[in-house]
């Protein structure tokens, strides 16, 4: 397994994203991409908080036979962890998530919010994650007025890790991984400038694949953030 990832600012005061990627064993990895919201330091401190939470609770149950159930818990820990943050300071904050768990040949894909996940294969989309977005429940409403403004309302998640209500639950889905596979997860930013499709097809082992990605982003308007696992 090789894994590349970058996160940048863009013209941003400061990245409110927020990358982990670790080893639980030899065989056992996971892979999260936040986006923080709140504000600067405080979006900040979100992503963190949730990536954290996360990572420390499927490494404390790893053995746990439902993987699927383990991960809506390590949501459910987050979550808590946002709300006990939120009703310290006072200020609401909160993080969307992209990840996945990857057991041996078995990736578990999970996601609240818009942080986009594909797995590719032979530079082909085997799947591809749907944002829980405004945007993306009203074309499925096929509630889309010609006259709106899309990039008003771009941004707008349906849900997100905000310490409150259910409104955070993940979509798990589980697939196969075959040497060579590529899983990409990248915050919305990233979106911005590059499609889906290209991305797919993309080289970001060669010798300056990954740094000619990242200098696209370095004057980007938002928060831009990508990990690129090869299986």
């Amino acid at each position: 397994m090789e894994v590349n990832y970058f996160s940048v600012k863009g013209s941003r005061k400061e990245n409110e994203d927020y990358i982990l990627s670790k080893h639980i064993a030899n065989d056992i990895s996971v892979h999260l991409i936040a986006d923080g919201m709140g504000g600067y330091e405080n979006g900040r401190l979100a992503a963190e908080t949730v990536s954290n939470r996360i990572f420390e609770y499927l490494n404390s149950n790893i053995d746990y036979e439902d993987k699927n159930a383990l991960i809506n818990e390590s949501i459910v820990k987050a979550n808590n962890a946002i709300r006990d943050l939120t009703i310290k300071s006072g200020k609401t904050i909160g993080s969307t998530i992209g990840g996945c768990l990857i057991i041996e040949n078995q990736a578990s894909i999970f996601w609240v919010g818009d942080v986009k996940i594909i797995h590719v294969r032979n530079n082909e989309i085997q799947f591809e994650s749907e944002d829980h977005s405004l945007i993306n429940q009203l074309k499925k409403n096929r509630n889309i007025d010609n006259g709106l403004d899309l990039g008003s309302i771009r941004h707008v998640v349906t849900r997100s890790i905000k310490g409150e209500g259910n409104k955070f639950s993940p979509d798990v889905v589980d697939i196969d991984v075959a040497p060579s596979d590529k899983i990409i997860i990248c915050s919305d930013g990233i979106l911005e400038i590059s499609r889906i499709a290209d991305i797919a097809k993309m080289n970001f082992n060669s010798e300056t694949g990954l740094a000619d990605f990242k200098n696209k982003y370095e004057d980007n308007l938002d928060n831009s953030s990508l990990i690129v696992v090869e299986l």
